[in-house]
Order: C-alpha cells, then structure tokens, then sequence
C-alpha cells in the first residue's frame, strides 16, 4: 500500500486534524481528544472503498438476466426454428458477455475497469441488437406474447446494464455514496451523518475528508455526501485485502449473544424473530458485526507465510493457548498447561487481555489479517497488564513489518514507550523510521507538533499522557 495523506475538518470531535497514514501510525492524546472519532472515520472510509461497488451492481443486473433467460423455454410450446436460431444467439452473446465481465469486473479494479468498459458494452450491444431481432420475430404472433413480455423484462436488465457500463464513473458515486451515508450512520450510531459536524464549526463549514491530490476528497456539504476520487484513488483502496477493526475485547465475550443479530441485520424473516432484541442491540456499531461476519467467512489463501505464521506461534505461547472458533461458531479459549494437556475453556471464563492478543492470533489463522491487510485498533491496551501491553505492541510492530497497515490510537503512557522502543530497533536495523512510523498528537480535536522529528512528537505524547502522574506526585 501507499503512504495515506489524510485531512480532516470539522467532523465528530475533531476540529482539524491532519497526518500520513504508513505502515504504522500511531494516534494518541488525551481522553476525549478525538482518537476514536478518527480510526471510526478511516474504518468507515476504508472499508467502503475497499468495495467492488461497480462489479456489485453489475453482477446484480447480471444475475437478474441470467434469471430471465432460465425460464424463456417454458414461455413458448414447439417454437419454430428461426426463433429457436435466435434464441441460441441471445444465449451465445449472453455468455460472452459474462465471460468479458469475469475479466474485466471480477479480475480488475476500478481503474482497468474503466480501460476496458468499451469491450464489455461492445458485447452488450450485441446482446440487446440479438433481443431486439427475436422481439421483431415473434411481436405479432400470438403464442410468443408470454415470450415477448419476458424479452421486454430482459432488455430493461440490459439497459441498467448497459448504463453502468457507460458512465462507470457515475455508477459508483452512485453505490459508493449509498454505502458511505449507511457505514457513517451505522459506526457511529446516528439518525444522520449531520450529526456528525463539528459542534464549534460554522454553518458554512463542512466535513471533509481530504486524502491528497493522488486520492481525492469527501465532503459532507448542506446535508449532502460528496465526492472527488480519483480512478487510481479507489484502487488503492480496492487492493486492500481486508479492512478489520478491534476495540474492547468484551464484544468477543457476548459474540454468542450478538450472531443473531448479525444473521438478522439483512434478512428480513430473521430480522422479525429477533425484534425483541432490538432495542438492546442497536447501539452495536457495524465495525463489530463486520469483523464477526468476517471471521464466519471461509477465506481461501496461498500458503500463509511463515513470518505470520511464527508470530501466530508467538501470540500463542505469550497467552497459553489460542482462540478457536467451534462447530457450532461459538469462540472458545484452548488452554494448554505445562504438561502439554489442552483443555476448551468459554470465553466467559478467560481472561480478558489474553482475548485481546488471542483475537490477533485467530485473524492470522482464520487469513483475515495478512499482508496488504489493515488492521485498525482503537486502545489495544485496554485490560492488559503494562507487561502485556509491550507483547502487544511487539506483535503490532512485527505486524507492520510482514506488511499489515496498522493504524492504532492510545492513550497509554507505557503503550507509547512500547512504541518508542520498536522505533529504536527499526532504526537500529538500518530501517527508516520515518517511512514506517507515523505520530498524530491530538489536543481538543486538533492535531499539534506535525512538524516536529518523529522522536521529538513522541516526547510530546509521553509528556502529555504523563503529566496527570506527575501532577499526583507533585500534589505530594
């Protein structure tokens, strides 16, 4: 991936704030400085352009055709054989066109989409010329009226295929403002993204997104989402692999309790027979219900890689076992005791920090968190011992190294001097610090120190986020 420039204005908490997301960037500050607003933000962004949003819709059209086609031999008894001809020669240009989509859509991003949308619409136009030569056939012919009204349903199919295939450009601003507008209300559990503006910015000013001239912008303006991306903008985003948010280990506690709910959220049947618990779980965010969707998913991969694979091992041994999901999709903790003996504990009955790096090591098992992946963790060193924060911040670095982006906000003294270590030995090993590492100081929603050496905005976090001991000390 490439180094991220991100500014925001005027959105939650944050007045303006403004860094380079890198392989490993670090935001930090005081409570209710704004951290969470921010990595809910990049969560919300990054994972709905990480959506083929345009291959979505057009499989959509897609699959509504090949439905219409299924049945067109049971609308026509004995048909003569210069319809069945053209027929043949719908069904023949319907399956070169799936095949180009296949290339183009399914094989491609945002960019070779838009390189390649003449030759697919080339083998639309022959689809809808081939519908419109048997609808001329059989139009004044009695037995073919079931026919001529199916052929009609098809040619309204290509058409809507046919314009997002025209103006790409427009279809995905279309579903990708869509997308946008629901992530945003559903993360941060609003009726409307207007409420989501800064509460001291002027009714003039908007929220914005700004990710450099090579990425593009987003705007919240009078009520209404929008946006300028650039085609290589979205296909950084769309290389992604995965996008996985972790916050509190106690959601991993209840995920028994909540997978009804994931099942529910879009199907209406189900959503019916869980009303009852609605009121209790609205104010689940989404980013939870999509990592627990993401790890129900059977991810199929190369070989895993061997680096990811000894930090899996490492994760394992630091906590005395690993997190499995069972047959039934409850988690459960292995336990493993000295003598080598494994035993399934509940998750209930385990230690909360220990799930917190246990989760890490199921997302590398489950080849959800891999290279190219992004790793977003808002506080990791909630309920973990000083200790365990430096295996956790050890097991982030290590991460950041085999290729995961990690993005993390911490409010943690001995968490930033984890951190500080891991930048000395990247310096030590003849790597560059400040590729790597990126430091985002908040205060009362702004960012302060940009401009400062990386080493320089870290003694200001540590002084920031040490002050309130040294101020107990002092009062004594």
């Amino acid at each position: 991936m490439i180094n991220i420039d991100v500014e925001i204005k005027n959105f939650g908490k944050i007045k303006h704030a403004k860094c380079q997301v890198k392989p490993f960037t670090v935001i930090a500050g005081k409570n209710a400085s704004g951290k969470s607003f921010i990595t809910r933000a990049l969560y919300t962004i990054f994972s709905s352009l990480n959506k083929d949003h345009l291959s979505i819709e057009v499989d959509s059209s897609i699959s509504q055709i090949n439905l219409l086609f299924s049945i067109i031999n049971s609308l026509v008894d004995k048909p003569s054989l210069k319809v069945t001809d053209y027929i043949d020669e719908m069904r023949l240009a319907s399956d070169r066109l799936i095949k180009n989509i296949d290339q183009v859509f399914h094989q491609g991003t945002f960019a070779s989409q838009v390189t390649y949308k003449d030759s697919v619409n080339a083998d639309i136009q022959h689809l809808k010329k081939a519908c419109y030569r048997l609808r001329d056939v059989i139009a004044s012919i009695k037995k073919y009226n079931k026919l001529f009204v199916q052929l009609e349903s098809i040619q309204l199919q290509i058409k809507k295929l046919e314009n997002l295939v025209k103006v790409p450009h427009e279809s995905l601003s279309k579903a990708l403002g869509q997308q946008l507008d629901q992530a945003f209300i559903g993360n941060f559990q609003v009726n409307t993204i207007n409420k989501l503006k800064n509460k001291d910015a002027l009714e003039t000013e908007a929220i914005s997104f700004d990710f450099g001239e090579n990425i593009g912008y987003l705007k919240l303006e009078l009520g209404h989402l929008q946006f300028n991306l650039k085609a290589t903008g979205v296909d950084a985003f769309q290389k992604i692999d995965n996008v996985v948010y972790l916050e509190s280990p106690i959601y991993w506690k209840i995920k028994d309790v909540l997978k009804g709910w994931v099942q529910a959220r879009n199907d209406p049947y189900l959503r019916r027979r869980v009303k009852h618990q609605q009121k209790e779980l609205k104010k689940v965010p989404d980013y939870i219900l999509d990592t627990f969707e993401l790890l129900d998913t059977e991810i199929v991969r190369g070989e895993p890689s061997d680096e990811l694979m000894q930090l899996k091992q490492e994760i394992d041994n630091n906590i005395g076992g690993h997190i499995q999901v069972s047959e039934s999709g409850d988690l459960q903790f292995i336990n493993q005791n000295k003598s080598g003996d494994r035993y399934a504990v509940d998750l209930h009955q385990t230690a909360t920090g220990a799930i917190s790096l246990g989760i890490i090591s199921l997302l590398l098992d489950k080849n959800i968190v891999v290279p190219n992946s992004v790793l977003i963790f808002d506080e990791p060193e909630v309920n973990l011992h000083p200790a365990w924060q430096q295996v956790m911040i050890q097991v982030l670095y290590k991460l950041s190294v085999a290729g995961v982006r990690i993005i993390m906000a911490s409010h943690s003294f001995d968490m930033i001097e984890g951190i500080e270590k891991m930048m000395d030995l990247h310096e030590k090993n003849g790597s560059d610090v400040n590729e790597h590492f990126s430091i985002l100081q908040l205060e009362n929603g702004i960012s302060i120190n940009e401009n400062k050496p990386i080493f320089k905005k870290l003694d200001s976090v540590k002084a920031d986020l040490g002050m309130p001991l040294f101020n107990l000390f002092a009062d004594q």
